[in-house]
This record gives C-alpha cells, sequence and structure tokens, in this order.
C-alpha cells in the first residue's frame, strides 16, 4: 500500500511516531512523511511550513504534497493535525497515544478531522471518542521499536534494584552522573519541600505524574534506584532498563504505556501499578505457572507505600522466579508487540 502520513517531524527517530512510521516500511509499504520541522531537526520526507498550535492542516495542503494518491493518508500525533472536507476517494485515519489524564484536545481534532478511523493507543480513553459521526474507534495500543530492543540470547545481570526511564514528575530533578546509556540520578535532591512544589512536569508545575514522584522519591530512599533522563531520543533504552532488576512504572488512569511493552522487550521485571488492559492481554502466560504473588503485576500497590515496600524486597529476594517470569515476558512481547504488528493491525483496518 501507499500510505502518506502527516505527523509532526521534529520528533527524535526513535520516538512513537517514527517507531510506527519504521513499522510501516519494516512491512514493505510504500510511505511518504509530511509535517512541520521543529527543535532544529527533520526527520521527514516532505517539509511542511510550520504552524501555531495546534498546528491544522487541510487534506489539501498534505495531498498536494505527496508524490502520488495514498491508500491511506495517516494522522499521527503530535505537531500537525488533519482538519476539513476529505476528498470521497481518501481513506484516513487518527492514531494517537498520549492523551494524559483529559483528551480534550485529541477530541477536538479527532471530531474536525473527517477521519474514517480514530485509532486511540490507550484502551481506557477509547469510549470519550465513540460519538464523533461517521467515526469508526479502535483501540490499537503502542508498540516497542525492534531497532531499540533487539532479541537477545542473554539477558545481563542487573546493576541496580530498580530503574526508572521516562518523566519521574520529580520538581527539579537533578542527572548528576552518566554511563553508556546516558544522564541518571540514584536520587532526588535532598531539599525538596513535602508540599506539591516537588511535583513537575519537564519543570512546570503540573500534577500528571505526581503520585508516580512520591513513589520514585520513596523507592530511592530503601533502594538502589537509578533513573534516567531522556533515554527515549537513544537507541540505548535496552542497556538502560536492563540496569535494573526491576523496572518501576506508574501508569495514567490505569492505562497501558509503551513503557510496559518496552520492559518486556528488554527482558526485564515490570513492576506496574493495576493495567487491567495489559493485564487481559497477557495474563495467560503467568496462570498456572507461578504462584500469584509473584505476578508481573501487583494490583493496588498504591493503597499503601509499605505495600509497594513489601512487595520488591520480596521480588529482589526471589531472583530465580522473578527472571523466569521476566523471560516468559521477553519472548511474549518480542512475537506480538513490535510496532510492525501495530502498523499491521491499521492496515488490516483497511
Amino acid at each position: 500500500m501507499k500510505v502518506g502520513i502527516l505527523t509532526g517531524c521534529g520528533e527524535p527517530v526513535f520516538s512513537t511516531n517514527f517507531g510506527l512510521v519504521y513499522g510501516f516500511r519494516e512491512l514493505g509499504h510504500e510511505v511518504c512523511v509530511v509535517g512541520p520541522s521543529y527543535w532544529g531537526r527533520f526527520s521527514g520526507d516532505i517539509e511542511l511550513p510550520d504552524k501555531k498550535h495546534p498546528e491544522l492542516y487541510s487534506y489539501g495542503e498534505v495531498l498536494e504534497k505527496l508524490p502520488w494518491t495514498p491508500d491511506l493518508l495517516l494522522n499521527i500525533e503530535p505537531h500537525g493535525f488533519l482538519v476539513g472536507p476529505k476528498p470521497p476517494e481518501i481513506r484516513s485515519a487518527f492514531y494517537f497515544t498520549d492523551a494524559h489524564r483529559a483528551g480534550l484536545t485529541y477530541y477536538r481534532i479527532a471530531s474536525r478531522g473527517n477521519f474514517d478511523f480514530v485509532i486511540c493507543g490507550q484502551p481506557y480513553f477509547t469510549p470519550l471518542f465513540t460519538d464523533i459521526p461517521n467515526t469508526r474507534v479502535v483501540t490499537i495500543p503502542p508498540g516497542f521499536d525492534t531497532r531499540r530492543f533487539p532479541k537477545q540470547d542473554s539477558i545481563p545481570s542487573p546493576l541496580v534494584d530498580i530503574v526508572f526511564v521516562g518523566q519521574t514528575g520529580i520538581a527539579a530533578m537533578e542527572y548528576p552522573y552518566e554511563d553508556e546509556c546516558g544522564l541518571f540520578a540514584t536520587r532526588p535532591p535532598g531539599n525538596l519541600s513535602p508540599s506539591h512544589e516537588r511535583y513537575a512536569f519537564r519543570g512546570h508545575p503540573g500534577y500528571d505524574y505526581a503520585e508516580r514522584a512520591e513513589l520514585l522519591i520513596r523507592l530511592s530512599r530503601d533502594f538502589n534506584v537509578r533513573m534516567y533522563d531522556a533515554v527515549w531520543e537513544t537507541p540505548k533504552l535496552q542497556q538502560a532498563l536492563q540496569k535494573g532488576a526491576i523496572v518501576f512504572n506508574m501508569s495514567l488512569l490505569h492505562d497501558v504505556s509503551i513503557r510496559c511493552y518496552e520492559t518486556f522487550a528488554a527482558g526485564r521485571f515490570l513492576m506496574t501499578d493495576d493495567v487491567p488492559k495489559l493485564q487481559e492481554a497477557i495474563g495467560h502466560i503467568w496462570h498456572g505457572t507461578y504462584d500469584c504473588q509473584y505476578k508481573v503485576f501487583f494490583p493496588n500497590f498504591d493503597l499503601t507505600y509499605h505495600a509497594l515496600y513489601i512487595k520488591i524486597k520480596d521480588l529482589l529476594n526471589f531472583g530465580s522466579q522473578r527472571e523466569k517470569i521476566a523471560k516468559y515476558a521477553f519472548d511474549y512481547a518480542q512475537g506480538n508487540h513490535p510496532w510492525t504488528t501495530r502498523a499491521r493491525a491499521i492496515i488490516n483496518l483497511m
């Protein structure tokens, strides 16, 4: 198929949108990516002029730049959104993953784009989009990038108890150490206020990650925790995740995160709060294999920090069981959750 893609072309080559682009190309589809450059970077094929937020482009503006008429015109967040009348012969879809706790911006975009399909990467947000007229709404969760997670015959031994890669939500976070993967911290600054000032989103006040920040602060006092900054912009993510015996995750609204599949693909044990849709997808791996206390998921660990503390101590003491479960998850993810499978699912919708 010929797939035309509108997306922000200033994103890193290993970002979610370009991971999906890579998935289409790996399947042999002809892909042309158009969009604006920013941050001094352009990772697409044809550049569009940048616009003010929310970066709206008409179908005509995009189609006239493509070298052929596409079988599918796919709009992937962020930083460039289709609006206005859609040519009837064109099939279009909007794919997004980063709804956070509201998703209102994406609802407005999806409503104005006259898409045939709206594809939500987070299952719990999908019902919010089902009242858009003449649009089919489906869920396709994020995948992982096989360029960053090649299958390995052996997994290296961990260096620390727990590793976290991503937005910590901790205000004034400092990363004073560096290894071959990037900058990292072993604990947050010691002078953090116990008030809301300890929480931030990329240096600005925000509360999406407040619970995650609180747990990371506490864990870093009781365990050997390594927190990486911006490893997602390099091919070193697999190695960074493998530094820990356990990879920690705290979801937004108990929803699926790309970090879950990346943890599996790195061959590490995932410690997360209750993520029912993820548990439904892979629950068959654990049933009848190990006692339930060693399952990858620990439902409602946010009831008390003490419960989380006890659970992690237990997991660190039972390394062989933990590693066997991680190996099951590794094989499952490598076989079922690369971006190529997500690209194939989108093509199957057509």
